[in-house]
Parts: C-alpha cells; structure tokens; sequence
C-alpha cells in the first residue's frame, strides 16, 4: 500500500525459523516508511519472538520506518503486558492503518501538484526572461 506494507503473521512466532522468516521478511522492506504486523491470527509468541520483536522495531527505527503492531489478540496483549513491551510498540486497529495510508496518498498527490505548479511556473518564469538566442553558424571550412 503504497509507502507502507503489512505483513500477516500465521501461528506461531518462535524461536527457529518463524522468527528468522519474519525477521528477513521485514528486512526486504527497507525503504518503506512504515512496516506494520497483523498478528491476529497469531497463536504463540516465546521469548525469541519478542526478541525478534525489539529487533525489528530498532532496525525499523535505524532504517527511519515505524513499526506497528496491528490486531493484537488479547493474549498477546497480555504476554506484552506481563513483559511491560506494552509502552514499546504501538498497536493499530485496521481503521489506524486505513486512516495513514489515505492521509499519506491524499499528501503524496497534493505534493505532486504542488512540484508540479512549481516547476510548470519555474519555467514560464524562465522562458519569458531569457531571450532565445541561437549560436552563430561558423563556417569550419
């Protein structure tokens, strides 16, 4: 979705594999401004998952992205809450999420007309200031 991508995340955060997964799938978008988690179909989360976790969030901020988390199961919100990262991520709702993408498309399309009146009336300015002159022909010969 445009500056920002959402990556759904299906059972278990874990140490192994689920979490080195997760880590290079959010590594591969660097770039973007904002990564967000939907973990709602998240069943379990360990100790390496959180890690995995804060990894990503300092990464995101290293990279200059935010890093969201995104339909937090009242278990996970819980472990967060146990472990007090619940005041270190920031969790969404889908509206969250649809109310940042359209407010960034809607400044994105504003910024581009505007670059774009700019440079239209930089170079009206430009034309009617500078006379059009030719080079001289030289005779080589």
């Amino acid at each position: 979705m445009g500056d920002a991508v959402v990556l759904r995340c299906v059972g278990r955060i874990v140490a192994g594999d689920p979490t080195r997964a997760l880590r290079d799938a959010v590594m591969c978008q660097v770039g973007k401004r904002l990564v967000v988690l939907d973990l709602a179909e998240v069943d379990t989360i360990d100790a390496a998952g959180l890690g995995n976790f804060i990894f990503l969030k300092t990464l995101a901020c290293v990279a200059g992205m935010d890093f969201k988390l995104m339909n937090v199961t009242e278990r996970v919100r819980e472990l967060l809450n146990v472990t007090q990262l619940d005041p270190v991520f920031e969790t969404w709702l889908p509206e969250d999420l649809e109310i940042r993408v359209s407010g960034a498309e809607k400044r994105s399309h504003l910024r581009q007309e505007s670059s774009f009146a700019t440079l239209h009336s930089s170079l009206e300015e430009l034309f009617e200031s500078t006379p059009l002159r030719l080079p001289r022909r030289r005779n080589w010969l």
